[in-house]
């Protein structure tokens, strides 16, 4: 999960993992495409602050 991770490259990393099993479990069980929508902002709002700093 996101908050185990300790550094902007790790945190990337997971929330982009984090998006990837989303959409896979969307097939299978329906999740709803705005809560993906809402990971993958996550995801892109990270990148933005990874970058800054």
């Amino acid at each position: 999960m996101i908050e185990d991770a300790s550094t902007n490259e790790e945190m990337y990393a997971v929330a982009i993992a984090e998006v990837d099993l989303e959409r896979r479990m969307a097939g299978s069980e329906g999740i709803a495409e705005k809560h993906i929508a809402a990971l993958m902002a996550t995801a892109q709002h990270l990148i933005f602050v990874s970058r800054s700093h």
